[in-house]
């Protein structure tokens, strides 16, 4: 690519935005604010199931603590700065949030995230990080807070199909729950990117969780998305797959399998679409869903 004078320029634009090289200014920034209208069939964080069996006795749950569906209203926010620090060398500071209010059940849900990371371009194929960020998520049933810290590298390439790139990072993240003792975890991520000549972008990934005692923790997911403009719109496709165990449930060790789907559409140039489907089947019959669904508009500013 660098070998012509226009994609030579074209890739130093890139990677000025991209904080490898000196911008004049401050740096590139960006502030992205989104009211959303959701419906979320699980607005307060409840188990799915208002009932469970014990040695052929049916108990009810209490209402409380069953998940309860409702529309969301709120505001979504991304906003980021990359800054030059040295040659070949950037920190990219990411912020995403957002806060929704139930009106029919009255209550409020709130997703806070924020990374801090410095990147090192070896070349224009090969860069490493090294990031540390956090999350916060409170619904009307509890809140969990989390910090991590991974590093990692991706190389770029070429073909006669376009541009790939392939990722590993290693990490560990600490979990903070209200309702029980703090527990890490250590993670892998391998990912692979495409950006085909025909106007097309693939993603996969998949992450690995170490196992955690008398915990119960994601220790697999596998994910593969598709985007690509539809009527001169851009739209995406993309599903998961996880598995979750440890701890106990009555007794026995409990294992999860959740998969699921989901679609986006900007039907203009500020008005989004989304629409996912979700399942989890679990030998705990008090965590066991049929298929939820979950619709999203987002106006963006």
């Amino acid at each position: 690519m660098s070998g012509h004078p226009a994609a030579r320029r074209h890739l130093e634009s890139f990677e000025q935005q991209r904080g490898f090289r000196a911008l004049d200014g401050r740096g590139a920034r960006y502030v992205r604010i989104s009211p959303t209208l959701t419906y979320d069939p699980n607005v307060t964080g409840g188990v799915p199931n208002d009932s469970i069996d014990v040695a052929g006795f049916r108990f009810r749950i209490d209402p409380d603590f069953v998940a309860q569906g409702d529309i969301l209203a709120g505001v979504k926010i991304r906003a980021g700065l990359r800054q030059n620090l040295a040659e070949n060398t950037a920190l990219d500071l990411r912020f995403s949030g957002s806060a929704a209010y139930a009106p029919r059940v009255q209550v409020m849900k709130i997703n806070l995230d924020a990374e801090a990371c410095l990147r090192f371009q070896q070349n224009a194929g090969r860069h490493f990080h090294i990031c540390g960020g956090g999350d916060y998520r409170y619904v009307k049933l509890g809140e969990v807070k989390s910090l991590r810290i991974s590093s990692g590298v991706t190389q770029a390439f070429t073909s006669s199909h376009g541009v790939h790139s392939l990722g590993l990072e290693i990490g560990e993240r600490q979990v903070m729950p209200d309702t029980s003792s703090n527990w890490s975890q250590d993670f892998l991520r391998i990912s692979a990117s495409s950006a085909l000549s025909n106007g097309t972008a693939i993603t996969s990934g998949l992450e690995f969780g170490s196992k955690v005692t008398d915990i119960h923790s994601q220790r697999f997911r596998a994910t593969v998305g598709i985007a690509r403009y539809i009527a001169d719109r851009p739209a995406s496709l993309s599903a998961h797959y996880a598995t979750s165990k440890g701890g106990r449930y009555m007794g026995q060790p409990r294992k999860d399998r959740s998969f699921g789907v989901s679609a986006g559409y900007q039907i203009s140039d500020r008005v989004s679409v989304s629409m996912s489907a979700h399942r989890t089947l679990s030998n705990a019959d008090l965590m066991q869903t049929s298929l939820s669904k979950n619709v999203g508009i987002s106006i963006h500013f």
